[in-house]
């Protein structure tokens, strides 16, 4: 019996632990940027409080259109309560939406990606939206079925790509743009953009899960996509 748990001990030392049980894939802390660094690669995320939106908010480094509820009590990619944001248009009249700017977000005749994840759920009443915007440039603006996955494109212009992975409780969406000039990003995310998937409409209400928002300059889908995987306890 003692040579049997000697083995088994011998083992847990030498076989490697597969990091996703052992940390998060982000070095992020709550409430002091949380921008998240993606440790496979060292990408680092453009987006000032991704997931802390709230502080984001009153740092001023998030702003809002109309007056969207946000509030940082859902539970997040880690499973840990209050570590991902409920964001809500209650609007029946005008689109709500938060948003950030990255100064200086991409190189002439480079990407920049955008990584979003957004909890999957079952409402097909309300379709939200996620718009990457390259200031007098490129632009795309995609809604998502937050049941099934399925997207389309409200409004883009220049060269623009996107993907749904699913993930979990998650589904990630993956965006790029192609920079034409050293100009602004522009991310924003409207979490109840139309009641018909691809249209826009004011009267449209309703909420969703945003676990992170990520901005990386310089970088196409496929760099984030994969070597940035979502965290899984």
């Amino acid at each position: 019996m003692n040579k049997i748990k000697l083995l088994i001990i011998a083992l847990c030392l030498t076989l490697p632990i597969p990091a996703v049980a052992t940390g998060d894939w982000f070095t992020m802390a709550a409430g002091s940027g949380d921008s998240a660094t993606c440790m496979e690669s060292g990408f680092t995320n453009s987006i000032v409080y991704s997931r802390d939106i709230p502080s984001g908010i009153t740092s001023g480094n998030w702003t809002v259109t109309g007056t969207p509820v946000v509030t940082y009590d859902a539970v997040g990619l880690a499973g840990l309560p209050n570590t991902a944001i409920t964001l809500t248009d209650d609007n029946g009249s005008g689109i709500e939406d938060i948003r950030q700017t990255v100064v200086s977000g991409a190189a002439t005749g480079q990407y920049v990606a955008q990584v979003v994840y957004i909890k999957k759920d079952s409402d097909e009443t309300r379709f939200p939206s996620f718009y990457l915007y390259i200031s007098a440039g490129a632009h795309q603006s995609i809604h998502l079925n937050t049941k099934t996955g399925v997207t389309a494109i409200e409004v883009t212009s220049g060269t623009a790509s996107h993907e749904v992975v699913s993930s979990g409780d998650w589904w990630i969406l993956y965006s790029s743009v192609l920079s034409d000039s050293n100009a602004n990003v522009l991310s924003i995310v409207a979490p109840s953009r139309g009641s018909v998937l691809g249209s826009a409409s004011s009267a449209a209400t309703g909420s969703i899960i945003v676990g992170n928002v990520e901005l990386y300059k310089n970088k196409i889908i496929a760099d984030v996509s994969s070597t940035c995987p979502v965290y899984t306890p």
